[in-house]
């Protein structure tokens, strides 16, 4: 047959204990409880700013290039540059000059367009020339023949000549079905500059604790930087095991060397290219870390509490309980003289008073 529970045989000290943990310990979790909701909460705004900031910049940079490919879609149908393409040799009359001035100015439009344009030019096939906002020359024929490799490639939307990034556009992909591409009657290129765009990338980001770069897909925008070696090829691999995954807005975790890092993935199909920001693991979820140091604090406060509070109780009730059944147990043995002494001027100091006054009346009484 089981006990029942019961409390009947517990010492006083426990019971108290007991009575002071049932209050104490909800109190306890309850506050931790708190500290984990507000935690979370905080560590989803923290995601979510991630998020932003990335959306942010993506929107940013498609913005740029889309006025760039903008202009660039006007240029190809443009009046002067169909003009120009179809005379052979140099222009014979004012109409066809103004057609280069026209041009040019529709150039330096281009270039204005945007902070991150180097240059924008345009090649004629048929008169053989280099058209910039600045000046018209023959064009080099080993710029034609790289020119050409990239538009024959379908280097689109970005192609990379001599470590510098393009944009390229011809007839061709007006007219994809006729083979325009092989011999196009002009080539427009705009190139743009990967210092810039590196240093407000990073600027952006303020990647001090981590790396924030560019990788492109076949054809797509690149910013990737000398220290990087060591990433990249640990990024590929994430990637290459993650697949579709990444097409979405993903924040992940992953090592790199002996370092712990939180990836914020986002892909942008406009650049063709994933945006990758790695930070510190540490410092990325910083501010979390307060509310971890505040439920290592609660939890050691509680502790103490309960040791200041157990001593305390067995100070002033346990340890005067304790003296006075001594002091009974030796009445209980025959001691006809016993002296006792409590100090404070409590309860136990009125029960210790009141057996001083009634022993030795009792043991008179006795005696009669």
């Amino acid at each position: 047959m089981k006990k029942s529970l019961s409390l009947k045989n517990v010492s006083l000290f426990k019971k108290i204990f007991i009575a002071f943990l049932i209050v104490i310990v909800p109190i306890y979790l309850l506050s931790v409880e708190m500290i984990t909701i507000e935690k979370n909460k905080v560590r989803k705004e923290i995601v979510e700013s991630a998020y932003s900031k990335l959306d942010l910049y993506l929107i940013f940079m498609e913005n740029e290039f889309y006025n760039i490919r903008k202009l660039e879609d006007k240029l190809i149908i443009d009046r002067d540059i169909l003009k120009l393409s179809r005379i052979v040799g140099l222009p014979n009359n004012y109409d066809e000059y103004s057609s280069y001035y026209s041009l040019q100015d529709k150039l330096k439009d281009i270039e204005d367009i945007s902070k991150y344009v180097v240059a924008a030019k345009v090649y004629i096939m048929s008169q053989g020339k280099e058209i910039s906002p600045g000046q018209i020359k023959d064009y080099s024929n080993t710029d034609i023949a790289k020119l050409k490799k990239a538009i024959t490639d379908k280097s689109y939307p970005f192609a990379y000549i001599d470590d510098r990034i393009y944009i390229i556009i011809t007839p061709y992909y007006l007219y994809p079905n006729e083979g325009a591409y092989i011999n196009p009657k002009f080539i427009i290129s705009v190139e743009v500059s990967e210092i810039k765009m590196k240093k407000e990338l990073k600027e952006f980001f303020n990647t001090e604790q981590g790396e924030a770069l560019l990788l492109g897909n076949t054809n797509g925008l690149s910013l990737t930087n000398k220290g990087d070696e060591n990433i990249i090829p640990v990024l590929r691999n994430y990637l290459a095991k993650n697949g579709d995954e990444t097409n979405s807005h993903k924040i992940d975790s992953m090592n790199v060397g002996k370092q712990d890092f939180i990836i914020n993935i986002k892909k942008s199909e406009t650049l063709n290219s994933l945006l990758v920001i790695l930070v510190n693991k540490e410092k990325f979820f910083n501010l979390l870390g307060m509310y971890s140091n505040w439920i290592w604090f609660i939890s050691l406060l509680t502790l103490v509490t309960v040791i200041i509070f157990s001593l305390w109780i067995k100070s002033i009730v346990i340890k005067p309980i304790d003296k006075l059944i001594g002091v009974f147990k030796k009445v209980e043995t025959g001691e006809s003289v016993i002296y006792v002494e409590y100090k404070n001027d409590d309860e136990f100091g009125y029960l210790y008073k009141s057996f001083v006054t009634t022993h030795p009346m009792a043991i008179n009484l006795i005696m009669q």
